[in-house]
């Protein structure tokens, strides 16, 4: 990935750059991004960003005793990794037009780690199908992702939130065509 490469999509993009972040043992996130005129749709620049980009700005009211602030940590580091993808105008191509690489933190991700990563689409839809069914629990349908996404593994926690929220607009569903008895 270097300056000038192009994707097919923004999707195609991101998966390169943040398994080539993967690698190193770094963790990337989406950071600012442009869209085309007042579309909040169509993007026509994204920046992705090391996780620990920013700087950490303390909210503390000096007005409060510092004995009782919490001494928390933050991983925020000022980072200036980063890569900008723009829209190849006229297309639906993406090119990256700058690349910075440099970190200025240790590796985030611990030897043999793996980073959590939202699902995907088609993962949703799987969970969706089988969130429904009767008899399937977490376990199961975690087992039935883990063998058929192997190069995208999901947190039990995030399993649990797509079923959750598989079931909840079902009985959204339900409830907007009048209940129960309705429905049927």
């Amino acid at each position: 990935i270097a300056v000038g490469s192009v994707f097919e999509s923004i999707e195609e993009a991101q998966r390169c750059i943040y398994a080539r972040e993967a690698n190193c043992r770094h963790r990337w996130r989406r950071g600012q991004s442009k869209h085309v005129g007042d579309s909040a749709v169509q993007l026509k620049k994204l920046t992705l960003r090391c996780n620990h980009y920013h700087q950490h700005e303390p909210t503390h009211s000096m007005a409060i005793d510092s004995s009782d602030h919490r001494r928390g940590k933050t991983i925020k580091t000022g980072c200036n990794a980063h890569v900008n993808l723009n829209l190849i105008h006229g297309s639906t191509l993406w090119q990256v037009t700058l690349t910075n690489w440099d970190h200025n933190h240790p590796r985030e991700i611990p030897p043999g780690g793996t980073i959590v990563r939202p699902p995907t689409t088609a993962q949703h839809q799987v969970v969706s199908e089988f969130a429904m069914s009767n008899g399937f629990q977490r376990q199961h349908i975690s087992t039935i992702l883990a063998n058929h996404f192997t190069d995208h593994p999901l947190e039990p926690k995030q399993v649990s939130n797509m079923i959750n929220n598989a079931r909840r607009q079902a009985r959204d569903d339900v409830q907007a065509l009048g209940g129960d008895i309705a429905a049927i």
